[in-house]
């Protein structure tokens, strides 16, 4: 009957191993995984080294390696440093990516964009236009096949379309120019 009431003792060997195999994931955020560092530092037992096995892991268990990186060459780094650090880095992503959202989100729809065919030599060239730039049709859809998961990728794309395949005018100087090839 006593051993029913006891505490269940704790595998020290298995804590740790799942402390330190423990990084950041796919879409969890900085305070996610630095709530279940905190837990797991809890059960393995390594007495007054906590606070830097914690900072330790911290630093290489981020997915962000510049900040794990400009952490790293820091010999002075303490804990509270580490995680004041992470958490501030990752809101200022977030808030330059909310608004970068409201302000370079531009979206190529068939209401922002007309479409022609034009003759050009022996070929029926179709082109797209959005005020004063064309857009080579077969060009655009291949660019845009692989989609797009931030806006960083969305205006880098964006640039090297403009940049290579983009005729900057009206559709009548585009047909005139390509006209004589």
């Amino acid at each position: 009957m006593t051993t029913l009431l006891k505490p269940k003792t704790v595998n020290v060997i298995y804590e740790r191993a799942k402390f330190h195999q423990r990084h950041q994931n796919d879409g969890e955020t900085v305070q996610e995984i630095i709530a279940d560092v905190l837990k797991l530092s809890k059960t393995y037992n390594y007495g007054n080294m906590t606070d830097e096995l914690i900072r330790d892991k911290l630093v290489v268990g981020i997915r962000d390696i510049k900040v794990s990186e400009r952490m790293q060459m820091d010999s002075k780094l303490t804990f509270a440093e580490a995680k004041t650090l992470i958490v501030q880095n990752e809101r200022v992503k977030q808030e330059n990516k909310n608004l970068r959202e409201k302000s370079t989100k531009e979206v190529y729809t068939p209401d922002t964009l007309s479409r022609h065919r034009l003759r050009i030599g022996r070929d029926d060239v179709d082109v797209l236009q959005e005020e004063d730039i064309i857009f080579h049709v077969n060009v655009i859809s291949k660019l845009m096949e692989k989609e797009i998961q931030t806006d960083e990728e969305y205006v880098t794309q964006k640039q090297k379309l403009r940049q290579r395949f983009c005729w900057e005018g009206t559709l009548e100087t585009y047909y005139r120019r390509n006209r004589r090839r």
